[in-house]
């Protein structure tokens, strides 16, 4: 630093010792006060001024300075300048009321809901640092994923590959998967976090790909040849068992995918081969260490992956295990008396969703169809109608235990009509909540929140809790049932999208708005309070949500328009893409709390279903299509730090231990006597 001037004021000098600025100078800074012109010019006479040594005359500068400095600078330098030195430190972190607020101001972004002090700085500077890390989180996978699907939506100066985030490219990378490009598959992703339930996470990630059947993980890792990181995939196995492949049966599919603190569990659907037989329906266990040392090659011991028959553990639980007798379970009983204890013809259908609720239970939803009386070909006719109408059938919710090895509890799912496969869960991540008891102490329990719905959004929706003790212990609350009408007046073909936090439900609604519903402060029900906010035009439709950290919701807006359409009936404002681009894409942030917009970003244009995202703590990962995988977050951006800092760093200079060590071996053999090839003599002497 040669020169620092504010407001026309030259405040610091290094050629003239540090500080220059005068009494005067200093009170019109800080407070406004006029200067006097005879004062100041005898103050700067060069003949005037005393010179002192060059010392740590920085320190000096008060947090009026550094704030008026920093309201010129961009938001990075709120966390570079306090790690200058340590005043600076505390003058920016401790002593600066109006610096955090003015930053928030600056981006329009709100304060908190519990935000109520005014002069708790800690609390400012929270929020400030959670909307910024949310925003920078999806400004890095955006641009991450623009460069894998080819698009100039950013200029290479943009590119941060390698620092703000670590992408593989699959095309590219050796033993990455391998699609076809006719048809579209799937992939879930899931942080490789410690526990579902905890935030202690590293640069991490599992994704379940449903084309080949296999479990891959990744890692950001530093790169070979140059400065910078890269996701690398470190294991790769097939979650299928051997004892289920092996029977011929049918094609498996993995259709959904959960991570547990010690388990990952995957749900396989089979299609048999005659089209009497019923579909199988397997969950497959693998524990995470056995993944994570399983190497790209997939050794795994067969032992290793557990098995669970979904249908015979479903009715083996509504024959004896279960704790409530329903209509479900009277109507099996009769069955089975009439027709000999024959369960075959009774349906069982799963969707294909499945929830981790930590400590080992995951949730899962079936379809029970159960024929009238011993009549084993009744049920629906060619054209779909019931064709016998004493039939029985519902949903229900099942709790599995993966530690006890069966179904521990159910919950019945209010819906009229015959199974459907776009029937899905939605649910948030285990949280631990405190619960008062009848002796006046209190207990954690995991909790998750859970919405069923169909794709159908005016049929009802089913909200309920899981919380789960220590001890496990299981409890389930019905927090609500609520009109579909209420959130979509218009029946819908396919899921609109659906967010679910602890205390908050986020639905997509027609005509790109978003649907906010929260608990009531007891957290036990469900508020009544519906909250519409629009979040485009009538043109825009929403494409996609996912949400970061519980906290924020990214939506991607999409809209199409024809080469003549009016550009003023967007006014240049939502999209910012070229005219003769016509599929256009943007990811918005939205904070739950307070339902405002923080960020908005150009997206690369992806297929909704291809795209799949997860965040926990900080750590973002991301499928893009058929594409690439990508990692972002703190934790990315750690490992590229450790990188720069030489820790970590696989990309040091070669030492001159090499070299010693040659001409060590050759002093040893100088005196050795040269052998007869050596000499260069042939094999023939």
């Amino acid at each position: 630093l040669i020169y620092l001037t504010i407001q026309g004021v030259l405040v610091y000098d290094l050629n003239r010792g540090g500080l220059v600025f005068s009494e005067a100078e200093e009170d019109f800074l800080v407070s406004g006060e006029e200067i006097d012109v005879d004062a100041f010019l005898q103050y700067n006479a060069v003949d005037t001024v005393q010179s002192t040594e060059p010392s740590y005359i920085h320190e000096q500068l008060n947090h009026h300075i550094l704030y008026d400095i920093l309201s010129y600078l961009p938001d990075e330098a709120s966390v570079l300048l306090p790690q200058v030195c340590k005043s600076w430190r505390d003058e920016v972190g401790t002593k600066s009321p109006q610096l955090w607020k003015m930053l928030l101001n600056r981006h329009n972004w709100p304060f908190g809901a519990d935000l109520k002090n005014e002069h708790d700085l800690d609390a400012y500077r929270d929020t400030f640092i959670s909307h910024y890390v949310a925003v920078r989180d999806i400004r890095a996978i955006a641009r991450a994923s623009s460069l894998l699907c080819g698009e100039s939506i950013y200029t290479n100066a943009d590119d941060k590959s390698g620092l703000e985030y670590a992408m593989q490219r699959y095309k590219s990378t050796k033993g990455a998967p391998v699609f076809n490009d006719e048809e579209h598959y799937p992939a879930k992703v899931k942080v490789w976090s410690e526990s579902v339930y905890d935030e202690k996470v590293g640069a991490r990630a599992l994704a379940a790909y449903s084309h080949d059947n296999s479990l891959r993980l990744f890692e950001v890792v530093p790169r070979n040849n140059t400065p910078g990181t890269k996701c690398r995939q470190i294991a790769c196995v097939k979650a299928i068992p051997p004892s289920v492949s092996q029977r011929g049966a049918g094609t498996y599919c993995l259709d959904c995918m959960a991570l547990d603190e010690d388990v990952v569990a995957c749900l396989f659907s089979c299609e048999p081969q005659l089209p009497s037989a019923p579909h199988t329906f397997v969950l497959s266990i693998i524990s995470r260490d056995d993944l994570a040392c399983a190497g790209n090659e997939g050794l795994i011991d067969d032992d290793s992956l557990r098995e669970f028959d979904i249908r015979a553990m479903i009715l083996d639980f509504l024959l004896c295990g279960a704790d409530e007798v329903d209509h479900l379970q009277t109507a099996l009983h009769e069955y089975l008396s009439l027709g000999d204890g024959d369960t075959s013809h009774i349906g069982v259908e799963v969707s294909p969703s499945l929830v981790s609720c930590g400590r080992g239970y995951f949730l899962f939803l079936a379809f029970i169809d159960i024929p009238a009386g011993s009549d084993t070909d009744s049920g629906s006719d060619d054209d779909g109608s019931l064709a016998n109408p004493s039939r029985l059938f519902g949903h229900r919710a099942f709790l599995l235990s993966i530690k006890k090895g069966r179904i521990v509890k159910s919950i019945h799912i209010h819906y009229p009509h015959p199974f459907t496969a776009n029937f899905y869960f939605h649910a948030s991540n285990p949280v631990q909540n405190l619960f008062s008891t009848d002796n006046a102490s209190s207990v954690r329990k995991l909790c998750t929140n859970v919405v069923v719905k169909s794709a159908d959004s005016t049929e009802d929706w089913s909200n309920f809790s899981i919380q789960i003790s220590k001890n496990g212990a299981v409890d389930v609350q019905m927090k609500a049932v609520l009109e579909g009408r209420q959130i979509h007046p218009i029946s819908t073909i396919f899921p609109m999208p659906v967010i679910v936090t602890p205390n908050c439900i986020i639905s997509s609604a027609e005509y790109a708005c978003l649907v906010f519903m929260y608990d009531n402060e007891d957290g036990k029900s469900l508020s009544t309070d519906i909250h519409r906010i629009e979040v485009g035009e009538s043109s825009t439709e929403i494409c996609d949500m996912f949400d970061i950290r519980e906290e924020y919701v990214v939506v991607i807006l999409g809209t199409r328009q024809g080469p003549n359409d009016n550009e003023d009936a967007v006014a240049g404002e939502w999209f910012g893409l070229d005219a003769d681009q016509t599929s256009k894409r943007e990811a918005v942030v939205f904070h739950i709390s307070s339902r405002q917009e923080l960020f908005r970003c150009s997206f690369p244009y992806t297929t909704p279903t291809l795209f799949h995202i997860d965040c926990i703590g900080d750590t973002v990962a991301a499928n893009v299509a058929k594409l690439g995988f990508v990692i972002a977050g703190g934790n990315a951006r750690e490992v590229a730090r450790n990188v720069f800092d030489g820790e970590g760093d696989t990309n040091q200079t070669p030492t001159k231990t090499p070299k010693a060590k040659k001409k060590r071996l050759a002093s040893l053999a100088s005196g050795r006597k040269k052998d007869g090839f050596a000499r260069g003599m042939s094999m023939r002497g």
